[in-house]
């Protein structure tokens, strides 16, 4: 009976080692697996960086971590016109353009941004900042919308495309002048940035009010003023650049004729020249009517030539004129290239 017993221990011992034995070559081969995929994962990423066309000579190509294209941040700054900035002490990464900066930190998955109100303060990474011998590495799609570029990736290749294609800025520049201008003021506030500091809104205005000029012939540059605010914008491959801001105040004469004689408080950066004659398209809301105009600004005054009031809740409305994007017998002028 001792024998049987121990015979048994015997079997129970050894299968129990079997069972051991295996487990272990299940954990080798998971590892093993997951050691594979990660060199496939580094294996399929991208060789090359193209910015706007051309190659970037970059000692680190791009990584994958999670299915997310990292580029190191030195390589790309140049090619996109960046200013870069890193503090070792704190291990942050400042990058900016225009008047506009972004805050990483290493390890992190949330950057700080200012100067632009389509991406300010705290910002959400698909993928944390690191530094990989000793290059800081930052997620591509992030890098890419915080200035409306264009990405795309393959096997190969990583390419970083100017926000506005050629065929994009053929149109805006030198297209239809009416169609020119209302695709402006429809673009997404991700095409537009700012080359000067914010301007605080004052609201010393009631109501909602958006008007935007354009120069006689022109669709390339506008004036918007919004309130009591007005910016001045230029058109690049890079989207709208801001480069003038200033205040009209609250006063005896209309809102745009205050423009145009600079009667203006708190500017920043260059001034446009008011001169010639520009096109106005202005829309008004007050409680619950709209109000469309549109008309020619000029050393003569603010010539309304057409009109459109709608009330909510009412059908038809009242208009006088003719509501145009265009002023009477207006021709196009060459768009400036940059």
């Amino acid at each position: 009976m001792g024998q049987q017993l121990f015979a048994l221990a015997v079997v129970y011992t050894v299968r129990e080692e079997r069972v051991r034995m295996l487990k272990q070559i299940v954990c080798i081969a998971l590892v093993a697996s997951a050691l594979s995929a990660a060199d496939a994962a580094i294996a399929a990423a991208p060789a090359h960086i193209y910015v706007k066309g051309k190659l970037v000579l970059a000692t680190d190509s791009p990584i994958v971590e999670k299915g997310r294209t990292l580029v190191p941040l030195s390589a790309v700054a140049g090619p996109l016109a960046l200013r870069l900035s890193w503090n070792a002490a704190d291990k942050t990464a400042t990058f900016g353009k225009w008047n506009e900066s972004v805050r990483l930190t290493v390890g992190s998955s949330t950057a700080v941004a200012s100067g632009n109100p389509a991406h300010m303060g705290g910002l959400k990474l698909d993928s944390p900042v690191h530094i990989v011998k000793g290059r800081v590495y930052v997620p591509l799609r992030f890098l890419a919308e915080q200035f409306g570029y264009r990405v795309s990736v393959d096997d190969e290749n990583v390419r970083i495309l100017a926000p506005l294609d050629a065929s994009q800025l053929a149109m805006l520049r030198d297209g239809d002048l009416a169609e020119a201008r209302r695709r402006t003021m429809s673009l997404s506030p991700e095409l537009t940035h700012y080359a000067v500091d914010l301007l605080p809104y004052t609201h010393e205005r009631e109501g909602y009010n958006v008007t935007y000029l354009f120069p006689e012939g022109r669709s390339d540059r506008f004036i918007v003023v919004s309130g009591d605010q007005a910016s001045y914008a230029e058109l690049t491959e890079d989207g709208w650049i801001v480069k003038w801001q200033a205040h009209i105040p609250v006063g005896e004469k209309d809102t745009l004729e205050l423009l145009w004689e600079m009667k203006v408080t708190d500017q920043r950066g260059t001034a446009p020249e008011m001169n010639g004659s520009y096109l106005f398209w202005s829309s008004t809301d007050h409680l619950t009517t709209n109000l469309l105009s549109s008309g020619r600004l000029s050393d003569a005054g603010k010539e309304i030539l057409g009109w459109r009031s709608t009330t909510s809740g009412e059908s038809g409305g009242q208009a006088e004129g003719e509501l145009s994007l265009t002023l009477p017998g207006e021709s196009r002028l060459p768009g400036w290239v940059e």
